[in-house]
């Protein structure tokens, strides 16, 4: 078969193991590279193809190959992973941003549900729940059934943003309070966002004296036909426009209002009407005790909140008007005679119109 190439015999007879020129391997690439230069068929001699099989199928012993370590690995057993899960008192940087999002959003929108944040955030409502706690433990929000408010606090939040924070509840509580006010009746409104709902729900030929200690009330007031304004007099709060210290004061002093609407920036559990202001709370405090009755305003999210002066406390109080009273509070003015007034369901206790 190889007559036709005679310079190619002696290939077939170098001896097997004479340095990198030699062996099956070398003369098998040597045959194919003849093939390729001299077409034709061609052939290997027994006795080398006898070594490259022997070569093909040689395996090595276990211990070259590592086999005593490949032999333990077992396949049926899962691996042992890392533990990843927090231990007490850890938070991961997911658990970090998500509260920092629920923050913003409560910020942002004044009143949030936990269960649009859920659905924001893509997470359960039970996981909401528990950033929200952590959140109110921390002081940057107030809970309420359902979902949160930030914070009380004039020093915490500005006026736009308070003003934002459960508008629509204002706005009820607000006429909820003026609609039982009867004509012709002189009135205290301190500032506040929920009172200053209740200012622009008085109506026109109304006869009402509206007494503020705000230049943004007072502002809103005089445009109403009918109504007379009066302001008291003092040092202008450049944040939202209150007047406070003791000219305010010995102004609100000469005056016996049949009403008082009074606005707290918190309502602690035991019943304190709490501000920031040590100055505004002496100005709100001169409103209360020149007052017939008065009724405090506000909304579900100040309930369970803290601030550091005490203007009142809701035993002295003669309705209380609101959008959802806590059982506790409830309790409490209860026994104290107050009226509670929840602007979804019940009615303040009218007053006697003296027009009539």
């Amino acid at each position: 078969m190889l007559a036709h190439h005679p310079q190619r015999i002696a290939d077939w007879h170098v001896p097997a193991g004479e340095g990198d020129h030699s062996g099956p391997q070398f003369l098998v690439q040597r045959v194919q590279r003849s093939a390729v230069s001299h077409p034709g068929p061609l052939s290997i001699p027994a006795r080398h193809m006898a070594q490259v099989s022997d070569r093909k199928h040689h395996k090595e012993p276990a211990h070259a190959r590592g086999g005593a370590r490949h032999a333990k690995f077992r396949f049926d057993k899962k691996p042992k992973l890392p533990d990843t899960r927090l231990k007490d008192g850890e938070e991961g940087a997911g658990v970090t941003d998500r509260r920092e999002t629920i923050l913003a959003m409560v910020r942002q929108q004044g009143r949030v549900r936990a269960e649009d944040m859920a659905r924001v955030l893509n997470t359960s409502v039970q996981t909401i729940r528990k950033d929200l706690r952590a959140l109110e433990a921390e002081g940057q929000i107030t809970r309420f059934h359902g979902g949160a408010v930030p914070r009380a606090g004039r020093d915490y939040i500005d006026y736009e943003v308070r003003r934002a924070i459960a508008a629509p509840q204002k706005r009820a509580i607000g006429r909820a309070a003026i609609e039982r006010i009867p004509r012709g009746a002189t009135v205290f409104v301190n500032a506040g966002t929920t009172t200053e709902a209740a200012v622009r729900a008085i109506q026109p030929g109304s006869g009402l004296t509206v007494i503020a200690d705000n230049v943004n009330l007072a502002n809103i007031i005089r445009k109403i036909d009918g109504v007379t304004t009066m302001i008291a007099g003092g040092k202008v709060r450049a944040a939202d426009g209150a007047v406070v210290g003791a000219t305010a004061v010995a102004f609100l002093d000469q005056f016996r209002a049949d009403y008082a609407l009074i606005g707290a920036a918190a309502i602690g559990r035991e019943g304190a009407l709490l501000d920031f202001d040590l100055d505004e709370a002496m100005v709100v405090r001169a409103m209360i005790r020149n007052a017939g009755r008065v009724a405090v305003l506000a909304d579900s999210g100040k309930f369970g909140a803290t601030a550091a002066v005490r203007i009142g406390d809701m035993r002295d109080a003669w309705a209380l008007v609101t959008d959802r009273c806590p059982g506790g509070v409830r309790r409490l003015c209860q026994s104290a005679g107050v009226e509670v007034v929840e602007t979804a369901a019940a009615t303040l206790p009218r007053a006697v119109d003296r027009s009539a």
